[in-house]
């Protein structure tokens, strides 16, 4: 004997049903992100190297101008999750790889900057065009006709946002600014002395 039986989700059920598939939209997101990185940024495979990715993004996401605003760079060993010595080291292999340069101060020539090359400020962008993609490949589960004030506002947060980390980064590419941060920094502006001291260690 087979039984039809209908079922009819009420407010609240439905509210569950749409939290359950938001959840599991942001782990599909966290899983294809994990996927992509595993593929192509090897140095995100140790944590050290996932620490100092990490703040490199930081520095670059929390300028409003480029090149005119330092962020705690500097202080990248403070931090009780990974040992000095760990970091250290992670440098040095970022350096060997060709992705950081090392800049001695020359107000202080004990004080060093680990200055992101091109080679890894494209890795970046890379790496925010397939967040980015991967984002926008799930807003399927987004019904636009039903998105309220705040949703579409949310949204052109988001797309306002990566626009301005985008050209923050071409901005250091085009404008060279690697190559100009490992000059002597009487030759430097004002602003790049500033950027400077952000990635001191």
């Amino acid at each position: 004997m087979v039984l039809n039986s209908t079922f009819t989700f009420n407010v609240e059920s439905k509210k569950e049903v749409e939290q359950f598939q938001n959840i599991r939209t942001m782990l599909q997101i966290v899983v294809a992100i994990q996927n992509w990185e595993n593929e192509n940024l090897p140095e995100l495979e140790t944590t050290s190297g996932r620490f100092i990715f990490l703040n490199l993004l930081s520095y670059f996401c929390n300028q409003t101008n480029p090149l005119t605003e330092s962020t705690p760079l500097k202080s990248i060993y403070r931090t009780d999750r990974i040992s000095e010595k760990s970091i250290r080291n992670k440098l040095k292999d970022f350096h060997a790889e060709g992705l950081i340069q090392f800049v001695s101060l020359s107000e202080d020539m004990r004080s060093k900057c680990a200055i992101p090359t091109d080679l890894l400020i494209r890795k970046i962008i890379n790496y925010a065009e397939r967040i980015h993609y991967i984002m926008r490949s799930h807003y399927y589960l987004v019904d636009i006709k039903e998105m309220n004030g705040l949703q579409h506002e949310a949204i052109a947060q988001v797309d306002q946002n990566h626009q301005a980390l985008r050209d923050n980064l071409h901005h250091y590419l085009h404008n060279k600014s690697s190559a100009k941060l490992t000059k002597p920094s009487a030759l430097l502006t004002k602003a790049e002395r500033i950027a400077l001291f952000a990635f001191q260690f």
